[in-house]
């Protein structure tokens, strides 16, 4: 993605247009959008914000003094994150904040590893506290939730046998979601 190529005249016209069409974060985004008439294509999902958070901050981490900043959109993102994503007795974001979508008791592993690049990244450009604190909740939940004295981490992410990740949990539940990525063998 432009992006993440180190064009930055690219980059901050791609983030001038994405702003003005649709909006400094505040609201979050959609996964996508039809241009002609700008309405939204799809639900809003942890990973593709997070992922745009990271583009923001890698931005800003090569901008020019003359360039202009987007880091206030990459932290309104975090906070429409934090607000109506996180869920603080998993210490994890759930995959969408569409209570009426399938997947809104979801809790992905894929998402939480895309929020915690998100959040380390945000925090290490602003020392805001709040951002380091996530993180080390995304920790927390990897740890306990895919951890065992016995296994090592990807021992637990990855199914070696039947070859493929879990997905994750659903909120309140130590049950997997399994049969993701079954593409890896």
């Amino acid at each position: 993605s432009v992006l993440s190529l180190s064009d930055t005249d690219r980059a901050e016209t791609v983030l001038r247009l994405f702003v003005e069409f649709f909006g400094n974060g505040q609201d979050g985004y959609f996964n996508a959008y039809r241009l002609r008439d700008r309405n939204s294509r799809e639900i809003k999902t942890t990973g593709p914000i997070a992922h745009m958070i990271v583009a923001i901050c890698n931005y800003e981490s090569r901008r020019s003094g003359s360039q202009a900043s987007y880091l206030y959109v990459a932290e309104n993102l975090a906070r429409y994150l934090m607000g109506e994503f996180w869920v603080e007795a998993e210490n994890a974001f759930r995959f969408t904040n569409d209570s009426g979508e399938a997947n809104y008791n979801l809790i992905s592993t894929e998402q939480q590893v895309s929020a915690y690049a998100a959040f380390n990244k945000l925090f290490h450009l602003t020392q805001n506290t709040e951002y380091a604190s996530v993180t080390e909740g995304i920790i927390e939940y990897l740890r306990s939730a895919h951890y065992t004295v016995r296994r090592s981490l990807l021992g637990r992410i990855f199914n070696s046998r039947q070859e493929y990740f879990h997905t994750g949990r659903e909120v309140g539940s130590n049950s997997w979601i399994s049969g993701f990525a079954t593409d890896i063998g």
